[in-house]
């Protein structure tokens, strides 16, 4: 979704906003990581907390290439996650994901889901949808910078 004003925009603009929408998909993902830890510290949120944002802090791009690659590009997930199903929280794993580890697992609720309370489900629901939003806009961010290059 590409406004005229952002099709005059310069490579250096795009890459800003690009590096600006990297920075916010970060803090969407680690605050709901942050509130997972706090409610269940003997989580993989909980137990991993300090090398989770570590891995934030120096490999910021590397979050939303493993949440591209691994649940982005399935339309399938896009549309559960966009609607917020309930079942694919609970029962989905990514133990399939590409060029992934342990890394994967701070996208995967399977083993807390029955444990949340209504509210905390509603955070994770929400903050994956706002993750697939960013993804969204990341892409025509790339797109756009790719057009201006040639």
């Amino acid at each position: 979704m590409t406004d005229k004003k952002d099709s005059q925009l310069t490579y250096e603009q795009l890459q800003e906003r690009k590096n600006d929408l990297i920075e916010s998909f970060n803090k969407v993902a680690l605050n709901m990581i942050n509130h997972l830890g706090e409610k269940f510290p003997d989580s993989i949120f909980g137990k991993n907390n300090t090398l989770i944002k570590n891995f934030f802090k120096f490999k910021p791009k590397e979050t939303m290439i493993l949440f591209l690659e691994n649940v982005y590009e399935s339309d399938i997930y896009r549309k559960e996650i966009s609607s917020k199903n309930d079942k694919f929280f609970m029962e989905h794993t990514y133990d399939g994901a590409i060029n992934a580890g342990y890394e994967m697992r701070i996208f995967e609720f399977k083993d807390l889901w029955m444990r949340m309370t209504s509210q905390t489900k509603t955070i994770v629901k929400d903050s994956m949808a706002m993750l697939v939003d960013h993804t969204t806009l990341y892409l025509d961010i790339v797109s756009q910078m790719n057009k201006v290059k040639k």
